[in-house]
């Protein structure tokens, strides 16, 4: 219950913007930044995309690179989508130590909605 309004609140943000926020590649921070004729394209860095994700107040990042190489712990955060292996790195942070979200930056395999894969208080990682 007490971890239920953190994460509507992020489920929210999720439908309403998740896609955009993995995607859009004019570097503004949010959809409703105007487009500027001095706009440019920009990759989609994962700063960029943290950085989108704390103008909503959401504390959203991408595992250490040291989960991945651990095999249990990219276990844990690997699902299938139809014949597709996803490794979902970002997470949202409901608490500081526990209770986190993981998801999936958009794939055609999903229609291109951001993948909600796991909701845990906290996954494996290395040396646990």
């Amino acid at each position: 219950a007490r971890a239920r309004e953190a994460l509507l609140g992020f489920l929210a943000v999720l439908d309403d913007h998740g896609a955009w926020v993995f995607t859009d590649s004019t570097g503004r921070l949010s959809p409703s930044e105007p487009l500027s004729e001095a706009s440019k394209l920009v990759a989609v860095t994962r700063a960029l995309i943290e950085r989108r994700f704390h103008g909503w107040g959401l504390v959203v990042a991408p595992e250490n690179p040291d989960v991945f190489r651990d095999a249990e712990c990219r276990r844990a955060r690997t699902r299938t989508l139809g014949s597709q292996q996803l490794y979902c790195e970002w997470h949202y942070k409901l608490d500081r130590n526990t209770n986190r979200v993981h998801i999936h930056e958009p794939t055609p395999a999903s229609g291109g909605k951001v993948i909600v894969a796991v909701y845990a208080d906290h996954l494996p990682l290395p040396g646990d």
